[in-house]
């Protein structure tokens, strides 16, 4: 604090309010640097640029791993259920009926257990596409390319362009048959969850049908 004359100076406020204000122009200086550049999308915190093309790596390795880790989950699923089933046969004749309805039960926890399990990597594979689906907007691909954007409006996710659906009314008038067994799937049509629900939804009757059997036959 400093006495100029009569005027009382505070020459450390003085010197922080320059500071502040350099520190603004640089930032300013850099916002209109990038702005320009339709490829640099991002910034982290160290100020490294993120490009269009980066985004869209980032995007499609998440999706496929995702991908992957669902459908080897649901591959394990199987061989569980394969050899539930085969000593589920085995056991029916020679176990009491108390743990053929065990078994049974076994059957619908494994099957309300890899349910869930599916349910989350699908809603995390839908963000995925999601994700996807905004880089094919952004890197503005013709249509015909625009497979996530395509597939996603095709299940209801997404909205409705004049060309979509007349692809997709070719789609039903050339492959009728196919379309509506699609349609009796379930709102999104043929898809993996759709032929993943059945196989839960086969295991879970599997597992009644062994608790009716040991209570109502063998008991």
């Amino acid at each position: 604090m400093r006495y100029v004359g009569k005027a009382m100076v505070n020459l450390p406020a003085i010197i922080d309010s320059k500071r502040n204000c350099v520190v603004t122009i640089e930032l300013q200086e850099r916002v209109m640097s990038t702005s320009g550049n339709s490829t640099l999308m991002g910034s982290d915190a160290g100020g490294a640029q993120v490009t269009l093309e980066e985004q869209g790596k980032y995007a499609l390795e998440h999706f496929k791993y995702l991908a992957d880790q669902r459908m080897k989950t649901f591959n394990y699923y199987a061989i569980l259920v394969a050899a539930a089933i085969t000593g589920s046969v085995a056991a029916y004749d020679k176990c009491p009926w108390y743990m053929i309805a065990a078994l049974g039960v076994i059957h619908c926890a494994m099957a309300y257990i890899f349910l869930m399990i599916d349910i989350r990597n699908c809603l995390l594979v839908f963000n995925a596409r999601r994700a996807l689906r905004s880089f094919e907007e952004r890197a503005q691909l013709p249509e015909p390319m625009r497979v996530i954007t395509n597939d996603l409006w095709r299940q209801g996710h997404d909205a409705v362009s004049a060309a979509r659906e007349e692809a997709d009314r070719d789609w039903a008038r050339r492959y009728k048959f196919r379309n509506l067994i699609c349609r009796c799937m379930g709102r999104d049509g043929a898809t993996y969850t759709a032929a993943f629900n059945l196989g839960f939804f086969a295991q879970t009757s599997c597992g009644l049908l062994l608790i009716a059997a040991a209570v109502f036959l063998k008991r």
